[in-house]
């Protein structure tokens, strides 16, 4: 008991120092999320905000949960210069394994799903959407053609 009271503590005190990192593919932007929630978040938002509005890619943190995606950096992808850029997202989630609707612990979010698709348009990828059988989802970009548009692959 005393070794699982331990791994839980140590899970709550680490599961939130995930690294945040943008990539630069020849003139494109990835930004991986990974585990990150709240406080790495703030962190984060609290440099320069330019750089993260202007990736291409986005890989949606901690599986979509409540605090993994911050309203302001979706915010920033929907205004001014970045309103009608293509974004791509990416999300790894199994809907209904943890939490509830009811009391706003699903993973992934409804409300933050809503608003990605509704900004990423017909470039948002999800595992819930894969066939059963698939084992990845590929999203092709040449990254040698600066305009071009990340794509289901």
């Amino acid at each position: 008991r005393s070794a699982l009271e331990l791994v839980r503590w140590l899970d709550d005190e680490m599961n939130n120092t995930s690294v945040v990192l943008l990539l630069r593919v020849g003139k494109k932007r990835l930004l991986l999320g990974g585990d990150a929630q709240g406080e790495s978040w703030d962190y984060t938002m609290s440099k320069d905000l330019g750089e993260l509005a202007k990736v291409d890619l986005y890989k949606v943190g901690h599986h979509g949960s409540r605090n993994a995606s911050p309203r302001k950096l979706i915010e920033a992808w929907s205004k001014g210069a970045n309103k009608n850029r293509r974004i791509a997202a990416l999300m790894s989630t199994t809907p209904g394994f943890y939490g509830e609707a009811d009391d706003g612990t699903e993973v992934p979010r409804s409300t933050l799903v809503a608003r990605l698709r509704d900004r990423m348009k017909d470039l948002f990828f999800t595992t819930e959407e894969c066939p059963d059988d698939a084992l990845f989802i590929e999203v092709a970009c040449d990254v040698t053609k600066p305009k071009s548009a990340f794509e289901r692959g």
